[in-house]
């Protein structure tokens, strides 16, 4: 396994202490929780949750099943491309480097990473952070001595008569505000961070969606890419 200090880039934070929320289960945390992490003075509160249900057609081969489609995937997220210079690499079997989307605020940007583990069973697929960095704009060093950060994707899926798969992905962020952004009251940094962060995860998961639905489609129409990604599965589980 790759030594974590290397998989992502700058200082790495760990998370210490209780897991905010399980993998399987919701990945929200209330504003009264703190986020896990480093002592933080004042910290403000930064979080966008975005949920894509996506609907497919049933077929009639259940080798085609989605089922049999979301557990080869589930040993390799990466297949599917991000949008908005998001990436998610394989780092191991359990392991991913997960980089969101730059978050515009004003006339300044953030950008949190995650090295993050993957848990997957009988109709769903999960990511968690587990080591975090925040990268900024200049203007705003040493981020990483003033933050704890959340990330986490999940995806829950069923077949049927109306096969479908639900995804929700959630960024938090508990921030002590450096200066001369702490200026600015609670209230305005709140309201603009989370609408920031809830436009970029819609944009980066529905994006994320629509490339699993296009891969999906063209997993089922060949037996090749079927035979493949099957026996890549079967590999990576050994």
């Amino acid at each position: 396994m790759p030594s974590l200090n290397k998989s992502l880039p700058g200082r790495l934070a760990p998370r210490t202490g209780r897991r905010a929320a399980s993998v399987r289960g919701a990945a929200t945390i209330s504003k009264q929780e703190r986020i896990p992490g480093k002592q933080l003075k004042d910290p403000v509160r930064l979080q966008g949750t975005h949920t894509y249900k996506l609907r497919l057609k049933p077929g009639a081969d259940p080798s085609c099943s989605l089922t049999a489609y979301m557990k080869t995937l589930g040993q390799d997220l990466s297949i599917l491309k991000m949008p908005l210079g998001a990436s998610l690499a394989k780092l191991t079997n359990k392991t991913y480097q997960v980089v969101a989307p730059r978050i515009q605020l004003w006339d300044i940007w953030l950008q949190p990473s995650s090295l993050s583990v993957v848990d997957f069973g009988d109709g769903f697929i999960g990511l968690e952070s587990k080591q975090c960095d925040l990268k900024g704009s200049q203007h705003i060093p040493n981020l990483n001595e003033v933050f704890n950060l959340l990330v986490s994707m999940r995806f829950m899926y069923q077949d049927g008569l109306e096969p479908c798969v639900t995804s929700t992905a959630t960024i938090a962020v508990d921030l002590d505000v450096p200066p001369p952004f702490n200026i600015t009251p609670k209230p305005i940094l709140e309201a603009t961070g989370n609408a920031a962060f809830e436009a970029t995860l819609k944009i980066m998961l529905d994006g994320y969606m629509r490339n699993l639905q296009e891969d999906y489609e063209r997993w089922r129409a060949d037996p090749q890419l079927r035979a493949a990604r099957a026996e890549a599965a079967t590999n990576a589980a050994v």
